[in-house]
């Protein structure tokens, strides 16, 4: 399921293309030219795609490999930084859903 967040919404069908280029860039046929070519055993965990006037990012979720955050900037958009954040923002997604799950499993115990 993809969830947004944005100034302006953009139409079903951009998020639904946005879906399948993620998809394809960190585990289709683009992930696995990039396997074979880096010469590594496990697809990327991060893409980057410059389109038209705007970046891409795409960064795979740690422990769930069919989750992933997106961002679109601009193209005047520092991206190492722009993943950094992307980063620090998975990583507080994975806690909070770490500490929902064990407080939801917690509440079921004994009661």
């Amino acid at each position: 399921m993809l969830r947004s967040e944005a100034q302006e919404p953009l139409p079903q069908d951009h998020y639904d293309a946005l879906c399948l280029r993620g998809a394809r860039l960190l585990g289709g046929q683009a992930a696995a030219a990039s396997t074979e070519a880096f010469g590594i055993d496990q697809p990327p965990r991060e893409a980057v795609l410059m389109r038209d006037d705007e970046i891409e990012l795409f960064l795979r979720e740690p422990r769930d490999p069919d989750e992933a955050l997106c961002a679109l900037v601009g193209p005047d958009t520092e991206v190492e930084a722009a993943l950094s954040q992307m980063r620090m923002a998975i990583a507080e997604i994975v806690e909070i859903a770490t500490c929902t799950t064990r407080h939801d499993t917690r509440r079921g115990e004994g009661g």
